[in-house]
């Protein structure tokens, strides 16, 4: 562009900036193995991301954050694995789940890390312990943390927020997203139609046109695609027919 700016998204400008910044973790951790290097380009993500009401983004759409590439360089922990997820349960279920997280000290000297939860989505009826929520460890060393999620009545709602693990020594932090949703999307009877129409019926689609699909918990957001081609997962959804994902141009 003239300005000297432009804006792109997908996954074919995503995939060589995340590579890069790969390249530098590894140039700048020679030991650090493959698992850790993702753990130190996603853990160190910036909470930055936006949706269109300026309001954060599902977990499902934006994943722990905005790579840094600067922080991913200098992490004070590692840990694996990066996310947690409670999947997705029938609506009104109890939850009563356990997910073990291994943090490694990847500094040089021992150090005290201290773990705290921040809810984003959901309800006070959902508690999630850590056990231990402090403890030291030598430069190199592992702790296995358990996280504790149970609800006090059952849900009807998506689930999801995020643990922040910080170092004492010098109070740089990593995070680990959790999600979990106690809603299923349900496509209406006839819900899927010719998107110009709103035609039903199978001589109302060609193959290679347009379709909308009508029914309730489809997204968790408002997305739009911006890029072509169309992208497979917008959102935080994909669209499958016969087992192949179709293209996506909008949902909500």
């Amino acid at each position: 562009p003239q300005n000297g700016y432009g804006d792109f998204s997908g996954t074919s400008m995503a995939t060589p900036h995340v590579t890069g910044a790969a390249a530098l973790v590894k140039q700048a951790a020679p030991r650090f193995t493959p698992a850790q290097i993702k753990s130190a380009l996603v853990s160190t993500a910036a909470k930055v991301v936006r949706g269109p009401s300026e309001g954060p983004l599902s977990v499902l759409a934006h994943g722990n954050g905005l790579l840094a590439a600067a922080a991913a360089l200098n992490p004070p922990a590692t840990v694996s694995p990066v996310s947690i997820s409670f999947g997705a349960r029938q609506p009104g279920t109890p939850l009563s789940s356990t997910n073990n997280l291994l943090v490694t000290n990847v500094g040089a000297a021992t150090d005290t890390f201290r773990v705290s939860v921040t809810s984003v989505q959901g309800t006070a009826r959902l508690t999630v312990t850590i056990s231990p929520a402090g403890f030291s460890l030598g430069a190199g060393a592992t702790q296995t943390l358990a996280v504790a999620a149970t609800l006090s009545e059952p849900l009807n709602e998506t689930i999801e927020g995020y643990l922040t693990i910080q170092s004492q020594n010098t109070e740089r932090t990593i995070t680990v997203p959790y999600w979990g949703t106690f809603l299923l999307p349900r496509v209406n009877d006839g819900g899927a139609v010719n998107a110009a129409s709103i035609a039903f019926g199978p001589s109302t689609v060609a193959a290679g046109g347009l379709i909308s699909i009508f029914g309730t918990q489809l997204a968790n957001q408002t997305a739009e695609a911006v890029t072509l081609p169309l992208p497979k997962s917008l959102g935080g959804v994909r669209v499958f027919m016969d087992e192949n994902a179709l293209p996506l141009w909008f949902v909500s």
